[in-house]
């Protein structure tokens, strides 16, 4: 099968995504496909393949024919906590984790948002040979994805734990 690069995620919400990844089958006896994410997260068809692909950026979901997808073992692994609170993290900690993200959140944290953006654009630009239009649409994503991720961190009451 083609492999398309999934290059940077369209799918603004990460708790839209996670809900998404805890419906996605684990086997190839159970069919799931686009209609099926976008019935989940009642949005559109093509809403349904931006976050199946932001999964499949983050390596959770892969495609298995031209219409199906599964969890990948390392989207079992995300998953696999019994404990609700305690999955979740696993998924934060998995995006945190990706390579890629991890660069542009470092940067989020690090630079004014003005030099984020701008730092953005110009890397995506480049590794993907993206219009600037779109590369700033896919910062809009990441920036969303980034403040998501850093208010939940702030959250966290470290004298608790």
């Amino acid at each position: 099968m083609n492999k398309k690069l999934i290059t940077l995620p369209q799918a603004n919400s990460i708790n839209i995504m996670y809900k998404l990844l805890l419906e996605i089958p684990t086997d190839l006896t159970d069919s799931f496909n686009v209609e099926d994410a976008s019935r989940i997260i009642k949005m559109s068809r093509r809403q349904g393949k931006y976050y199946i692909d932001a999964l499949r950026y983050l390596k959770l979901v892969k495609k298995i024919s031209s219409y199906s997808y599964i969890l990948t073992n390392e989207g079992e692994q995300v998953i696999s906590e019994d404990i609700p609170n305690i999955k979740f993290l696993n998924f934060i900690y998995h995006i945190l984790k990706s390579d890629e993200f991890s660069f542009f959140f470092n940067m989020y944290m690090t630079k004014e948002l003005q030099v984020f953006k701008l730092l953005f654009c110009q890397y995506v630009m480049v590794k993907y040979n993206l219009k600037i239009s779109t590369a700033e649409r896919r910062f809009s994503t990441i920036l969303k994805w980034s403040k998501e991720i850093n208010r939940l961190l702030l959250s966290f009451n470290v004298d608790k734990l």
